[in-house]
């Protein structure tokens, strides 16, 4: 069975053709990667976004070359989603038993709740009204021991983690009908937001590393995941991405984008001169500021909730500026650890890469490579 994996950002639609195997155990099979992308450098623009979307679908579904009956899975990264994790904990004098109906009313109730508290910033972001994406039961303590289904168990304590998350209307029906005009014979299409699937897919990728922050850097938005106990924990958005990188080392090298993009990528294998790399390392403490201001806010947000994880993944589809990001946070975020020891990067590429059969030569895309993992394991 196909199927076609598309992830969406503020400034790239990236797409995968899968062929997912019959036999269990068996690895997924990637037939085909490309990404359609705006200049490095343009600056994200709503309106623009969605008159360019149904152009960039088009030329993907024409690199994938697939026009047979493949469902479609259509995976949306920050800024065009909002999602929050919702903790709800009940206590009563006598055990209580949890039932589907209360289950199905309390994950529908906290989409609702989230569309209507925080659908104004998300039109901030993209335009169109704000819908529900997901409304997802991820977790559950009974007496403070977690269970994979609380339904028609009874317990006297109960907690109940709830992912939410919402899009535009106007973004999805724009998808939808690039979809169908790329792909007429197209099966089912799905949404899903990247903070849910890339936890699911971090578990199928590294089953017994159960807490890790994903940083996934966007042309101009980044989102900073916390995954705990499986689970996605938390999740902030901000402002801070390849762009901001690009721009802040070009004024420092006087290079253009393609200039200054050749010269970081260099640097990133160990081959720009030291002149170079003293720019670049002088340039990018001005983006470490910022980053480190917004994993700031990020690690206070999470921090009310749990311990921070203390390996860190990385994730760009420019590898060069995951490599000089690295570079650049490492020493600094050992600050926000709770424990004696600094945070510990995880490059999972070579993970990636065993994860899948691929064709000779391939670009490898982390999260497109997150998203075809789950939706060939999972989704």
């Amino acid at each position: 069975m196909k199927k076609i994996v598309l992830v969406i950002t503020g400034g790239s639609v990236s797409g995968a053709l899968i062929e997912v195997p019959k036999t269990k155990g068996e690895l997924p099979h990637i037939l085909r990667v490309t990404r359609e992308n705006a200049p490095l450098g343009t600056p994200y623009d709503s309106t623009q976004f969605l008159a360019d979307l149904p152009a960039r679908v088009s030329a993907v579904a024409t690199a994938l070359g697939t026009t047979e009956t493949s469902s479609v899975h259509v995976c949306l990264t920050a800024p065009l989603t909002l999602c929050q994790v919702q903790i709800v904990k009940e206590e009563t004098p006598e055990p209580h038993t949890v039932t589907k109906s209360e289950l199905t009313q309390m994950i529908k109730k906290a989409g609702e709740t989230f569309v209507q508290a925080h659908g104004s910033l998300l039109a901030s972001l993209i335009s169109g009204e704000p819908v529900s994406l997901e409304s997802l039961l991820i977790g559950s303590l009974i007496n403070g021991y977690f269970v994979t289904d609380p339904a028609g168990l009874s317990a006297r304590t109960r907690e109940f983690h709830l992912y939410t998350s919402m899009s535009s209307r106007a973004l999805m029906d724009t998808i939808k009908n690039a979809v169908s005009t790329a792909w007429p014979r197209h099966g089912d299409i799905s949404f899903s937001s990247f903070p849910y699937v890339a936890a699911q897919a971090f578990n199928l990728l590294l089953p017994n590393r159960d807490n890790v922050i994903i940083i996934n850097v966007g042309e101009d938005h980044s989102e900073v995941l916390m995954i705990w106990n499986d689970m996605i924990a938390d999740r902030s958005i901000v402002t801070l991405g390849i762009n901001t990188y690009l721009t802040e080392v070009g004024k420092a090298l006087s290079l253009d984008v393609p200039n200054t993009l050749s010269t970081i990528r260099l640097y990133a294998e160990g081959g720009a001169t030291p002149e170079a790399s003293a720019r670049i390392t002088e340039a990018s403490r001005a983006v470490r500021d910022a980053w480190m201001k917004a994993f700031s806010l990020a690690a206070g947000s999470a921090l009310e909730e749990f311990f921070l994880p203390d390996h860190v993944v990385i994730l760009s589809d420019e590898p060069s500026v995951a490599t000089a990001l690295t570079r650049t946070l490492t020493n600094d975020l050992s600050r926000f650890s709770l424990s004696d020891s600094s945070f510990n990067f995880l490059p999972i590429t070579d993970e990636l890469s065993t994860a899948f059969i691929f064709p000779e030569k391939v670009t490898l895309l982390p999260a497109l490579m997150l998203a075809s993992l789950f939706y060939a394991r999972i989704g």
